[in-house]
């Protein structure tokens, strides 16, 4: 699955939830494509939030997307993926609290 669809995959389950995936949209259309692929995670940083949000709901999905927007890329704490000629490297959603 590509990131340009990730927003449309995951169903709103709130107000909140249909406001994150808009804005979302729109830096995936918008503004990424102008600026270029600049996260060097996997998955995405939109496609991170996206996940954070729908599967922690609009608290802790927020925090986790605001913690993940600001984690250094130190290579050596996470392992790498390599896609193309980029490395990437990979940080998922961690599972929702039960």
């Amino acid at each position: 699955m590509n990131d340009a669809s990730a927003a449309d995959d995951l169903g709103p389950t709130s107000t909140f939830d249909a406001t994150a995936r808009l804005w979302l949209g729109a830096w995936r259309h918008l503004i990424a494509p102008a600026d270029g692929a600049r996260c060097g995670f996997y998955p995405s940083c939109s496609r991170y939030a996206a996940e954070a949000l729908h599967e922690h709901g609009p608290v802790r999905g927020a925090v986790l997307t605001t913690a993940r927007l600001m984690r250094p890329q130190d290579a050596w704490r996470y392992p790498v993926c390599v896609a193309g000629d980029r490395r990437f490297l990979v940080d998922p959603v961690p599972e929702p609290r039960r």
